[in-house]
């Protein structure tokens, strides 16, 4: 109660066929973000894809890119061990979904190392003001 910035994030799934899995992701997101209990949703499709192995289930991004939407809540891109998809990033600024950059450090030197972020969002086409589309806290 006393956490000001709330992160969430869907770590484990029970084994499932890839279609029930999906839908097991959705319904743990909704309950997740529609809590209002979160501001940034983190690494969002990594119980799927670690480490660049494992394929992000494409008919969750629309669903959970309204959920984003009509919650107010932002997603995080994170490169440890993870690959942020292109095609839902570009779908999360379109819908104006803010975005928070992770690094997710394990390491001091990890700590606020986001040239990945930046070259990833230059490599979607973004060349625009990224404090526009970044998340702010705000109480």
């Amino acid at each position: 109660a006393g956490t000001q910035l709330r992160l969430g994030a869907i770590h484990r799934l029970p084994e499932l066929p890839p279609a029930q899995a999906a839908d097991c992701f959705l319904m743990l997101a909704q309950a997740l973000i529609c809590s209002g209990q979160i501001h940034i949703l983190a690494h969002p499709f990594r119980v799927f894809s670690w480490n660049g192995q494992g394929e992000k289930p494409r008919q969750t991004f629309a669903p959970l890119i309204r959920m984003l939407r009509q919650n107010k809540v932002a997603v995080e891109i994170n490169f440890h061990h993870n690959r942020p998809d292109r095609e839902f990033v570009r779908e999360c600024l379109a819908a104006g979904i803010k975005l928070s950059f992770g690094s997710d450090a394990h390491a001091q030197w990890e700590l606020g190392a986001f040239a990945w972020h930046r070259e990833f969002l230059r490599q979607l086409g973004y060349d625009g003001d990224i404090s526009s589309i970044l998340f702010r806290w705000q109480q």
